[in-house]
């Protein structure tokens, strides 16, 4: 939902929609990303066998502690391609890389 909203407020903003708007939209799109950490615990202690849990929860902590990279590497981004493209860019490719993820564990799952 997060990169959904992301996605959304770019193409809002190439139709010139006011800053509040674009604000309401992110702030709507973080609650998307809020109930997912909630949930975040429970999805990898259901889905990953107990031996495999610590390095797991290792890589979540990881990527958790990776954000404020992808923050930077965004605002590079938005210096190339205007903060529009930025968002369309970064939505976009958010929504196929989670596309790319829950195809393969559905997939999964449909072997098991």
């Amino acid at each position: 939902m997060f990169f959904l909203a992301i996605a959304i407020a770019g193409f809002a903003s190439s139709f010139r929609c006011s800053l509040a708007s674009l604000l309401v939209i992110l702030f709507v799109g973080g609650f998307g990303s809020a109930a997912y950490n909630i949930h975040q615990t429970t999805i990898v202690i259901e889905s990953v066998p107990g031996v495999m849990r610590n390095r797991v929860f290792g890589l979540v902590t990881v990527g958790i502690g990776c954000w404020p990279l992808g923050t930077l590497l965004a605002g590079l981004l938005a210096t190339v391609l205007g903060p529009t493209g930025a968002l369309i860019a970064l939505g976009v490719t958010g929504i196929a890389g989670d596309s790319v993820l829950t195809l393969r564990a559905v997939k999964e799952r449909s072997h098991r």
